[in-house]
């Protein structure tokens, strides 16, 4: 059964070496889905900081000649029978480029390459991808290297911290975007609770061990319970103590995991600076991910 229809890859002039083209083709290819390309035609260098030293013509020049290099790029893509659209889109502003499109079509997934940038630059503004995972109205996939088109093992990331039913229900979310991408890819579901109790321990260096216990089971019940209803086996719970980033990054290297599915949270405070949890998550190079916002 199909669990897409519809894909969206965001491009640019890096698409003929781009692992988020080859997993947008191969989960098209799997599952039927129709493949819309936009790859995103900005200014040249020398005059992208002043837009009205390129007039009409000459922008229709520069976008026409990258639609000719996109055709060519795509005719790979064209002749292995996908349902294929393309397209070259100038702009000046790809953040809102981006979300214009993502609502017009309606993709189950939103697809694009990861792109890091250096720490001192966030200081001063928000990568695009750091944006994107904000304020995207669909699901976002995120990739980073891979090491197959299609994911092989995929983990859900969930939080049973609070009994809060809005946030039971953003787990459930999480954990069906998750398993609809590891049925759609033939891929193992994996569960992970990455749970932090430290802040108890700061807050009172007199914790007893009995203590830590009870709150780790209170923890465990709901994770077990999300586990149970979707099937998850024994063998692919993963309910792991540490802070959550260093936790994820090493579990992810070390059992091989393609595809983190992740919750998508406005960070707030410092955490604008330094990134939350998924958006850290993406300098594992060797780590995609996807995300998805509450309803």
């Amino acid at each position: 059964m199909s669990q897409y229809q519809r894909l969206l890859l965001i491009t640019d002039q890096h698409l003929p070496h781009s692992p988020a083209a080859k997993r947008a083709a191969a989960l098209a290819a799997a599952s039927g889905a129709a493949l819309h390309i936009t790859a995103l035609v900005q200014p040249p260098p020398r005059i992208h900081l002043i837009e009205s030293g390129m007039d009409e013509q000459a922008r229709a020049a520069y976008t026409d000649k990258y639609r000719v290099w996109l055709e060519g790029a795509t005719e790979s893509l064209r002749g292995s029978g996908l349902q294929l659209t393309t397209e070259a889109l100038w702009t000046t502003q790809p953040l809102r480029d981006i979300l214009v499109h993502a609502r017009e079509i309606k993709p189950d997934l939103l697809i694009k390459d990861v792109y890091l940038e250096p720490l001192l630059r966030r200081v001063f503004t928000t990568p695009l991808d750091w944006q994107l995972l904000q304020e995207s109205p669909v699901p976002v996939h995120l990739v980073n290297q891979i090491a197959s088109a299609l994911p092989r093992r995929v983990v859900a990331a969930v939080d049973t911290s609070t009994g809060d039913e809005g946030i039971t229900e953003f787990n459930r979310k999480i954990i069906r975007e998750a398993e609809a991408l590891a049925l759609q890819c033939d891929a193992e579901l994996h569960l992970l609770y990455a749970y932090d109790l430290s802040p108890a321990f700061m807050a009172d260096p007199s914790v007893t061990v009995v203590w830590i216990d009870e709150l780790r089971a209170a923890l465990l019940e709901p994770f077990t319970r999300l586990a149970d209803d979707y099937g998850v086996p024994a063998e692919r719970r993963h309910f792991l103590m540490g802070m959550p980033v260093g936790v994820i990054a090493d579990y992810v290297q070390a059992n091989g995991i393609d595809v983190v599915v992740m919750g998508a949270v406005q960070p707030k405070g410092l955490g604008k600076l330094i990134g939350d949890t998924t958006e850290r998550i993406l300098l594992i190079p060797e780590c995609s991910v996807l995300t998805v916002r509450p309803d």
